[in-house]
């Protein structure tokens, strides 16, 4: 019997049994199908004005600037949410478009919404190279300064 065992390599029985089923587990398992990226974002400060004087001169001395902005407000209610976020995809390229500098939008989360809301608002900016937005408190103030003809073909 024990020259029998002899014949028997245990630990290599072991590999060429568990190897081939744990890469088997390990293929066969789901993926993550969102792939996650690192969004920088830029908390607005009030007393940046102060510290900046050519800044705040560009901004004629408003923080956010002086526009007319149109209000989105986002309560929690994620369908509803949903849809005020593709409005606001729709402005947003229209007034990187059209190159307006009078209009802007103002996004409100209300203590009630998604953080989730917050990061699909930055996320949507950020695909629509809408480079010059606010984060305050609990807004986001979205506005467009004039960018020249020559400058903007190279961005685009």
């Amino acid at each position: 019997m024990n020259a029998k065992l002899q014949r028997y390599y245990f630990p290599g029985m072991i590999s060429l049994i568990f190897i081939p089923l744990l890469f088997i587990y390990y293929y066969t398992k789901p993926k993550p199908k969102e792939v996650t990226y690192a969004i920088p974002i830029y908390i607005g400060d009030e007393s940046l004005l102060k510290r900046m004087p050519e800044l705040s001169a560009r901004l004629n001395h408003k923080y956010p600037p002086q526009r007319h902005y149109n209000e989105i407000t986002f309560t929690g209610d994620n369908k509803l949410d949903r849809v005020k976020l593709d409005n606001a995809e729709e402005k947003i390229g229209l007034i990187l478009s059209t190159n307006d500098t009078l209009t802007g939008i103002h996004f409100k989360f209300l203590p009630g919404s998604e953080y989730g809301t917050f990061f699909r608002t930055v996320n949507l900016l950020r695909m629509k190279r809408a480079n010059t937005f606010i984060n305050m408190t609990t807004d986001i103030w979205f506005y467009h300064f004039a960018t020249p003809p020559a400058e903007q073909a190279r961005i685009f």
